[in-house]
């Protein structure tokens, strides 16, 4: 029976290695995409600037959460 096991193992193909797996891809984590929130100067709200009004006045850009506040910044401008 000892001859039977020691013939066997010589005739068995060699053992190969299984083929390293990769880790799946995670995406970067470090929210740096995360968009720049910008402060309403009539009302204080905050909004995503990419979705914000905003006009431009004597070189700066103010941004604001709706045309209604837009609309009052502009008419307080235009009183002074």
């Amino acid at each position: 029976m000892l001859s039977y096991f020691t013939l066997k193992s010589f005739f068995k193909p060699p053992k190969i290695p299984a083929p390293k797996k990769e880790k799946p891809k995670v995406p970067d984590m470090n929210f740096g995409d995360e968009e720049e929130m910008v402060e309403d100067p009539v009302c204080g709200t905050y909004v995503e600037k990419r979705s914000a009004t905003y006009v431009t006045h004597e070189g700066k850009d103010s941004y604001f959460c709706s045309e209604t506040c837009r609309d009052k910044f502009l008419n307080d401008l235009s009183e002074n």
